[in-house]
């Protein structure tokens, strides 16, 4: 069984990149699915420090930590 959701913990995700909330409803989800058929489909971009080089700032972090 799959939890359906009404909000998500990353906004960023829907509300910038390609992410999408259809709702608890089937009707939701196909409506996105045909946008994805017919080209309509929404189109994302990438947020600000979406650099690919999270894993270089954390572990500059760490060696900073005391």
């Amino acid at each position: 069984m799959s939890a359906r959701r009404e909000n998500t913990g990353g906004p960023v995700t829907v509300s910038i990149v390609t992410n999408l909330l259809t709702g608890s409803l089937m009707r939701g989800l196909e409506a996105e699915v045909g946008r994805a058929i017919d080209g309509t489909f929404k189109k994302g971009g990438i947020p600000p420090a979406w650099d690919g080089r999270v894993v270089d700032r954390i572990a500059d972090d760490i060696g900073r930590s005391p």
